[in-house]
């Protein structure tokens, strides 16, 4: 079955490497809501930007701090 898909080899020996470019994408798409935030013209629209980035980033943060065992299961 390996043979069939080689993509799950090359996950299984270097798995950093997908975890480093999904940590790329998130970062970026983070940085991307931020300067979406910063330029809303109206004190709601930034207000509503900041708090979903915000629990965007938390949520983010804890899923991290759980698959690392740093605390046990969090249920956000």
């Amino acid at each position: 079955m390996l043979e069939k898909y080689p993509f799950i080899i090359l996950l299984q020996k270097y798995g950093y490497l997908g975890v480093g470019c999904i940590f790329v994408v998130f970062i970026s798409l983070l940085l991307v809501m931020a300067n979406v935030a910063r330029k809303q013209k109206t004190e709601i629209g930034k207000i509503t930007a900041w708090i979903t980035f915000f629990i965007i980033t938390f949520q983010l943060l804890g899923s991290i701090i759980c698959n690392f065992k740093f605390f046990g299961e969090m249920y956000i």
